[in-house]
């Protein structure tokens, strides 16, 4: 067909030339004909013959019109087809390079329309995105002499929209150019490079926001690079170097700038590559650093081979702080080349295994000798700590925890160390789910106590702990709770060691900014405060630093006051006694400090000031002459109560305080003669309440006790007497008594109530008994006490509440304090239904404080009037209004102590007593709100123990009233059920207690804060049931229906019953297990045949277990049902196996443990069923007897004619000499082989700490140090003993859980991969063997696979194979020696005789791909980088013909390949591996190209 156009073109201008009358030359009628021509084949072909002869003649004219057509076919509009397109670059491109003219003039264009750009771009809003990135001015400035006018109007973003394609244009065309491999592209390049500014202006655009132009911008200057080594300037290094650190300020473009760089450093001229003195720049290594360390694998390819190349380049010894390398060096050479085979493992194979292999290796980089820096080594843990692979990341964790001494200080050395740890570790370290404890044992959680320990060694070798408080600091609230308290422990215990070096005013103040971090549970936030309290502690002082060091404290303190321990006291003591200078100095502090609070007339002295006068108190050997300097100077009543009030609420302080005579002397001072200072005038009241204030909680109990009988007594009256003199309470016959609810005066009348409760609360401690006032009077005094009207204004409802709530508050507490002494016959029965019935019409008004104390009150009336319950007839009502009174189903997720102790109250013994004896009507309510307890217990960890907790009481108290009640069976279920919650975020609460524990002088802090641990409430659930005595008829019947009830579900059990379901617990059969001593001799055989039916058909292991375990011990106390066991073993009818090896470990645990007089028979009769068994045909039964063979030899020591059998000699014998049991032995599991001990391990450490609760499923296992709690605290006999730790070493070993069988077979589709062979294909294949001869391959993708960089024979037989399959255009290998091997062969299944495979080097490929490019093939890449398509993406374009290159099976694609692709596809994936086989891979890949182009 181009021959005919050919033949066309020349008979048009031989014609034109015939009829023309001018003298033109051939030249110019071919450009006529060029110019007239409407048919594009012909202009072309035209366009070829003219550039031809222009190359041998100059004609000015000819040159113009071919110009114009080659600038037509750059400027090609984008309506054409993508492969029109650039077959018409490609024509120009050659055009352009036969006629220099032409290629210079088209060079000026695109130099000109690059300039128009910048320029815009330049004038555009630093946001838009139409901008550059970076300020690219000085770089232009000095490259291109081209300056940026300022301030000129944007252009408008259609002007960009017009500009982009014309410049997409200039660049595609300069880039086939560059392509090129011919003489006149050579002397192309050698012209491109004397129009520096071209290329400095491509360069720049690689600033642009523009991501397309920016990449083939790139792609240019490359290309330009890469092919114009012998021509390029002296300066082109410098230029280059200044261009990669303006591009690298923003890390949009860096994979660009990197593969800049990385040719950069691939060039031979020796002023064209880097030069000896950028080597030596610092900057040039950090930047390297910071590529190894971002982006995906692409970017820390291309950064690995700069850094490699960057080091052969070096032809000095280079010294600076970020590298140091001596090129002579073999050590140095050697170093640098295990550190690039450690980034290799680490960022590109991911390999764990790869990773432990190098450990050794990376430990001598890490010593002082080494030459490779300990930034550099960041690198590398960088690279773990980051990785997509779970296990690499932990195999890296576990080694920087290993390092020690000079080995982490060399990590720690420069600030990249310091800030690995804050950026990279520790957020990796902080994940919630690394935090767990061990199951059964949650004292520590050794991941916490690693993580502690390491940044102990930190702050230790850093010296600056300021760091890490930033980091805790920076996180706030976001941080997961366990682990920063980890984390502080870790900074605290690393302080401690170096003394508070680095420490000073700034990280005080980060101190308090982290103990106001408030969101987390009370324990964690507490436990942080201390340690914050004991870092501040440890911080060296100086004069200037007291001020704000007191400030700290008083911030961190505030609120939290109970928090102040003997232990921190005693730290603060000797902080100032170690430091004489500073001690010196704390009474002119204290003078400056009490001489400013007289300052304050009118205003509130700072809360923090206050604070700083306590803690300075302490501090003096004088404490009274402290505390007086203090309170004189204190002139203002307000501030002295609030100092007062603030003193008190530091217990432990006012302790130290009070050990000083005088001090305690001012104390009283302060506080005596109430009703001398409390005048009867109105305008005193004020007074009065403040002072009243400070007895309020009884924050003041403590002081009192200290006060002698005579002191105490004037408080009392004193405030007694004011309450009748005044009128503030309407007392009958009182003249000046308030007709309505006044709300001054009753607050002032509860605050008063308050000081004579803790008066009375102070004598009773000491041991007076208090006759003034009399309960009767005080329960008068809350009767008649005015109860407010509500109505509209909600606002002064919760004022009159508050009020009420106070008075109540108080009042309940006086009243408690004096039932307290009170004895049943003083309780009497009109006394405590006045005091039910009154409280009832109380509810409305109490608030939760309030409610406690009547709670508080309630009690103890039950303790001390323990019937007073039954002669009351409405307690049913008084406890579902107390109940709903407390309205805990609106409560918080955590629970309160109203909750607790409303459950203390409801279902006391005496409670109880009374709904099974009296009050029918109660037997119903306690249910209802056990119920609701127990759903409420699925949020509130507390409840349910304490629940609990008080059924235990009750049944100690009285078991036969506790047994008869029916529904507590019903509860006890709902216990057995009951389910630990899975907080992750309560895991390690217990062992975060015991740090608490440690940091400070209390103990037990979890049951301080949390009251009950979690599973104390099936502990003490199973305490009652190994309490239940079987000679009791009343718990043998409880026994019996509990027994009853939780095993009707499981007695339903049939034949293919699924392993795991929902309503089945592990808890269940403990019951049954611990209440097995209630079957009697006469139901002992029905029982036998129920439990060994259940055992027939319960596939879960652990729940066979169970049950072997009642059935042995069943056996064992009634052994007349032996022979029921020989029956399923000797001659079934319908053999189970699973039944007959279970029961074949029942018989053993059955011999062990049966009298004397029964075991030769017995085991005689095992014996001889064992040796049958052991050759049975089923693998369960079989492998049973054969492992009870050495076990049973060893139990017939004392029967030696049972030993002497000669089958049972031989079978032991092969037992012996079998290699399963030299396994066994080697291993060391030859004692976890042997059946257990059912009677040793009858123990609660057997039965719920048993090992056996170990592995498949998720099983709750109960610690033993909570049964050992149980063990002193009644006397009522247990018949399970509590067992021991060393027990459980070697318990009940551990179950076995196997796969399960497949319950059904689906139907299977039947093969059809002989009908996918085209018959007429294979005929046409006959003739042409290596052609490509199916139809549909012509018009699918054009794709040639390059699998050169593939080296195992095994994965090259599987791509030809899938290459074939897919109609690939050719399969190119790195030698054809692959085609011959046997791995190869297995898999190709003869695809390679279908299918053109080529030799191509690995060395070679560049050029191939540039050559594939340049006849208009897209090199594609199947690679993980920042830029990947997703492959299946519709909205992703792929191209048609395609090079698709293949990565090596550990390392991928390598950098320098990665820089030629144009596009790289990634397959989206879901799980974790992060990594597939490659001919998996091509297979994805190539079947979207055949879904995408058919």
């Amino acid at each position: 067909m181009d021959t005919i156009i050919e033949h066309r073109s020349l008979a048009r201008i031989l014609t034109s030339l015939a009829e023309s009358k001018e003298e033109r030359s051939l030249t110019s009628h071919i450009a006529r004909q060029l110019s007239t021509s409407q048919d594009g084949k012909e202009k072309a072909v035209l366009a070829e013959m003219l550039a031809s002869m222009l190359f041998e003649s100059q004609d000015k004219y000819s040159e113009n019109v071919l110009s114009d057509f080659v600038k037509s076919l750059v400027l090609s509009t984008t309506d054409d087809r993508e492969e029109m397109i650039h077959k018409k670059l490609q024509l120009g491109s050659q055009i352009a390079l036969s006629v220099p003219a032409i290629l210079d003039r088209l060079l000026g264009e695109t130099e000109s329309i690059i300039s128009t750009l910048i320029f815009a771009a330049s004038k555009s809003h630093a946001a838009s995105d139409d901008a550059f990135e970076i300020n690219v001015e000085p770089f232009l400035d000095k490259y291109c002499s081209f300056r940026l006018e300022k301030n000129q109007k944007s252009e408008s973003p259609e002007f960009f929209q017009t500009l982009y394609p014309v410049v997409i244009q200039h660049l595609c065309f300069l880039k086939i150019i560059l392509l090129s491999d011919t003489k006149e592209a050579e002397f192309a390049r050698t012209h491109i490079a004397d129009k520096s500014v071209l290329i400095h202006l491509i360069f720049s655009l690689i600033a642009l926001r523009n991501l397309k132009i920016a990449e083939l911008s790139c792609h240019i200057f490359r290309l330009f690079l890469g092919n114009s080594d012998s021509v390029l300037h002296s300066g082109t290094s410098e230029m280059v170097w200044d261009g990669i650190k303006i591009l690298l300020e923003s890390p949009i473009h860096a994979d660009l700038t990197f593969s800049i760089w990385l040719r950069w450093v691939s060039l031979t001229g020796p002023s064209s590559r880097p030069s000896e003195e950028m080597l030596q720049q610092e900057n040039y290594w950090i930047l390297i650093q910071n590529g190894l360390t971002t982006g995906f694998s692409e970017r820390r390819k291309f950064c690995l081979y700069i850094l490699n190349s960057s080091l052969r380049l070096l032809s000095e010894p280079v010294d600076n702080k970020l590298i140091k390398y001596d090129p002579s060096s073999v050590k140095d050479s050697a170093a640098w080349s295990k550190y690039s085979t450690m980034i290799e493992i680490i960022s590109l194979s991911t390999s764990t295994n790869q990773f432990l292999a190098t450990v050794p290796d990376l430990r001598r980089l890490l010593k002082p000798f080494s030459p490779i820096y300990g930034s550099w080594i960041v690198i590398l843990m960088t690279l773990g700590l980051t990785s997509s692979c779970g296990p690499l990341q932990k195999a890296v964790w576990e080694f920087l925890l290993s390092l020690e001494g000079k080995e982490l200080g060399k990590l720690l050395e420069d600030e990249r160390g310091k800030n690995f740890i804050n950026d990279i570790f520790l957020p990796y370290s902080i994940a919630a789910h690394h935090f767990s404890t061990q199951k059964g044992n949650d004292n520590r959680c050794e991941y916490g106590d690693k993580l502690a320990g390491f940044l102990k060694k930190v702050v230790i070798q850093s010296r600056d702990p300021a760091a890490l408080l930033d980091f805790v600091d920076n996180r706030q609230d976001t941080i997961f709770a366990p682990a920063r308290v980890y984390v502080m422990k870790g900074i605290m215990d690393g302080v401690l060691e170096i003394f508070g070096h680095g420490l000073g005013v700034e990280e005080m103040a980060v101190l308090v900014s982290i103990s106001k971090m408030k969101r987390f549970a009370l324990l964690k936030t507490d436990l942080c405060i201390s340690i914050c309290f004991r870092i501040l502690l440890s911080i060296k002082l100086h004069r200037k630093m007291i001020e704000p060091f007191f400030d700290s404290m008083a911030e961190i303190f505030a609120g939290k006051e109970y928090l102040i321990t003997a232990n921190f006291s005693r730290s603060l003591r000797e902080l100032f006694a170690d430091n004489n200078d500073i001690g010196r100095e704390l009474s002119s502090v204290l003078a400056d400090l009490s001489s400013s609070f007289e300052t304050y007339n009118t205003e509130d002295i700072p809360t923090k000031n206050l604070f700083r006068a306590i803690f300075l108190i302490t501090l003096f050997d004088d404490r009274g002459q402290g505390l007086s300097k203090v309170l004189d100077s204190i002139s203002v009543d307000k501030n002295r109560f609030r100092f007062l009030s603030l003193l008190f609420s530091c217990k432990l302080l006012v302790e130290e305080i009070l050990q000083d005579s005088e001090a305690r002397k001012i104390l009283l001072e302060a506080l005596k003669n109430i009703g001398n200072d409390l005048p009867g005038n109105v305008s005193r009241r004020k007074y009065a309440a403040e002072l009243a204030a400070l007895f309020y909680h009884q924050r003041t109990h403590h002081f009192l006790n200290q006060l002698s009988n005579t002191a105490l007594m004037p408080i009392l009256k004193s405030s007694w007497d004011l309450i009748h003199k005044q009128g503030w309470v309407k007392i009958p016959g009182n003249p000046k008594q308030n007709a309505e609810f006044d709300i001054e005066v009753e607050k002032l009348s509860g605050e008063l109530l308050a000081v004579g409760d803790a008066a009375v609360s102070a004598l009773i401690e000491k041991g007076h008994r208090v006759g003034f006032p009399g309960k009767a009077e005080v329960l008068e005094l809350i009767k008649i006490f005015p109860l407010p009207i509500l109505d509209q204004n909600k606002h002064e409802n919760m004022v009159k509440l508050r009020v009420v709530g106070k008075f109540l508050y108080s009042g309940y507490s006086l009243l408690n304090s004096l039932i307290s002494q009170s004895t049943e016959e003083e309780l009497n029965d009109e006394y405590v239904t006045i005091l039910f019935d009154t409280t009832r019409k109380m509810l409305r008004y109490i608030d939760k404080e309030s409610l406690l104390r009547i709670l508080e009150c309630f009690r103890t009336v039950f303790r001390n009037a323990p019937t007073s319950t039954k002669r009351y007839p409405r307690l049913d009502l008084l406890v579902r209004e107390l109940w709903d009174c407390a309205d805990v189903t609106s409560a918080v997720a955590v629970e309160s102590p109203l909750e607790i102790s409303l459950i203390r109250t409801i279902f006391d013994v005496s409670v109880i007593r009374a709904s099974f004896e009296t009050n029918k009507a109660l037997a119903e309510t306690l249910p209802e709100i056990g119920n609701e307890i127990m759903k409420l217990s699925k949020g509130k960890r507390s409840l349910a123990p304490v629940y609990a907790g008080k059924l235990r009481e009750a049944y100690l108290s009285a078991p036969d009233v506790f047994c008869a009640c029916k529904w507590v069976v019903d509860i006890f279920i709902e216990f057995i059920n009951y389910t630990p919650s899975k907080d992750p975020d309560f895991f390690v609460e217990n062992s975060v207690a015991r740090i608490f524990d440690e940091i400070s002088s209390q103990l037990n802090h979890y049951k301080q804060y949390y009251e009950e641990r979690e599973e104390m409430a099936q502990v003490y659930i199973f305490d009652i049931l190994s309490r239940l005595d079987p000679n009791s008829f009343s718990a043998s019947t409880f026994a019996n229906c509990l027994r009853d009830k939780i095993y009707a579900p499981w007695a339903l059990n049939k034949p293919g019953m699924p392993v795991y379901s929902k309503w089945k617990k592990a808890s269940q059969l403990q019951v049954l297990l611990v209440l097995e001593r209630f079957v009697t001799a006469e139901e002992s055989a029905s029982f036998l045949n129920t439990a060994i039916s259940t055992l027939c058909n319960e596939p879960h292991p652990r729940y066979r277990f169970i049950l072997e375990w009642i059935v042995a011990l069943c056996i064992i106390r009634f052994p007349e049902n032996r022979d029921c066991l020989w029956g399923y073993l000797q001659a079934p009818v319908n053999p189970n196996p699973r039944l007959q090896a279970s029961l074949l470990r029942v018989a053993i645990m059955v011999a062990r443990e049966l009298e004397e007089n029964l075991k030769e028979e017995f085991y005689t009769e095992l014996l001889y069923t064992v040796i049958p068994l052991s050759n049975n045909n089923k693998v369960a039964v079989r492998h049973q007897a054969t492992s009870m063979v050495l076990e049973l030899w060893d139990d017939l020591a004392q029967w030696q004619h049972l030993r002497d059998n000669v089958v049972f000699q031989r079978l032991r014998q092969s037992i012996l000499n079998s290699d399963f049991f030299k396994q066994i032995v080697a291993a060391g599991k030859l004692e976890s082989e042997k059946t257990f001990n059912v009677k040793s391990n009858y123990t609660f450490a057997g039965i719920f700490s048993g090992s056996y609760l170990l592995g498949g499923d998720e099983a709750d296992i109960i610690p033993l140090e909570l049964f050992v709690s149980l063990k002193n605290q009644n006397s009522r006999t247990s018949f399970i003993p509590t067992g021991t730790a060393k027990q459980l070493e070697s318990s009940t070993g551990v179950v076995e859980f196997t796969k399960t069988e497949m319950e059904a077979l689906v139907e299977a589709p039947l093969q059809t991969k002989s009908g996918s062979w085209d018959a007429k294909a294979l005929v046409e294949a006959n003739e042409h063997r290596r052609s490509k001869v199916s139809s549909h391959r012509d018009q699918g993708p054009d794709i040639i696979v390059i699998a050169s960089l593939i080296e195992n024979a095994y994965n090259l037989g599987g791509l030809s194979r899938i290459s074939e399959i897919m109609g690939v255009t050719a399969l190119c290998f790195n030698s054809k020696d692959s085609l011959k091997l046997k791995d190869f062969t297995s898999v190709s299944v003869s695809s390679e005789a279908w299918l053109p495979i080529e030799e191509l080097k690995v060395a070679d490929i560049p050029d191939y791909i540039r050559s594939k490019k340049l006849a208009g093939y897209s090199a594609v890449g199947i690679e993980q980088t920042d830029r990947s398509v997703i492959i299946g993406d519709e909205n992703n374009r792929l191209p048609k013909k395609v090079v698709l290159l293949l990565g090596s099976e550990k390392y991928g694609i390598p950098a320098e390949l990665l820089a030629e692709l144009d596009l790289c596809v990634e397959i989206p994936q879901k799980g974790e591996t992060r990594s597939m086989n490659v001919q998996t891979a091509a297979a994805v890949v190539l079947y979207e190209f055949c879904r995408r182009f058919g």
